[in-house]
């Protein structure tokens, strides 16, 4: 076969031993040099400018057509990592179940590791004994009612879940109350400055 004939018709060569034939890889050569190769998702043999480049590959490229990994990609942004469809996804479930849920786990837990949460507890109550002492003669206060918890952020006037801030630990009653987004900004400019 003289070169003219080769460059229109395809030369079909037995594979060599590497790891793109055992993944079912077909090459189709000319004399030698890679120029089609055919595509394990749609079957079809197409030029190698439609595969695109992949260094761990015997032959450099991919095993699926560029058309092939669009539509790949396509699906994945439609449907997601977990092949379920947008409107799945949106459909969640409610975060008050998914708190409880998770409530629950975590409670099994630790009623699963009673000596890995003592433990956790006696470094922490150890390391903040201060600060744990005035927590907790806080609580017993406002439990018996001889303190009473605002329903509003001090700083922002947020209502609905606030916090106490001890700005002294000597002094355990003498609080400001912040929501949870207030007293972390709190912490965090005290810690830079």
């Amino acid at each position: 076969m003289d070169r003219q004939t080769a460059t229109v018709e395809a030369i079909e060569r037995p594979q060599p031993a590497s790891p793109c034939a055992s993944l079912g890889c077909r090459l189709i050569y000319w004399s030698g040099a890679v120029d089609s190769k055919e595509c394990t998702a749609c079957g079809q043999v197409k030029p190698v400018g439609e595969f695109y480049k992949q260094r761990g590959t015997a032959d450099g490229l991919r095993n699926w057509c560029k058309e092939c990994m669009r539509g790949y990609q396509r699906a994945y942004v439609r449907n997601g990592p977990l092949g379920l469809p947008r409107r799945a996804r949106k459909n969640r479930l409610p975060p008050d179940v998914v708190k409880e849920r998770n409530a629950a786990r975590t409670k099994a837990w630790r009623a699963a590791h009673p000596d890995r949460v003592a433990a956790w507890h006696g470094k922490h109550r150890g390391a903040n004994e201060e600060q744990t002492r005035a927590g907790w003669k806080l609580r017993r206060c406002v439990v018996s009612g001889q303190i009473r918890k605002p329903a509003a952020c001090s700083s922002c006037e947020t209502t609905g879940s606030v916090e106490a801030h001890h700005e002294d630990y000597s002094r355990p009653l003498e609080v400001s109350w912040l929501c949870r987004k207030c007293h972390v900004a709190l912490h965090q400019m005290r810690h830079v400055g």
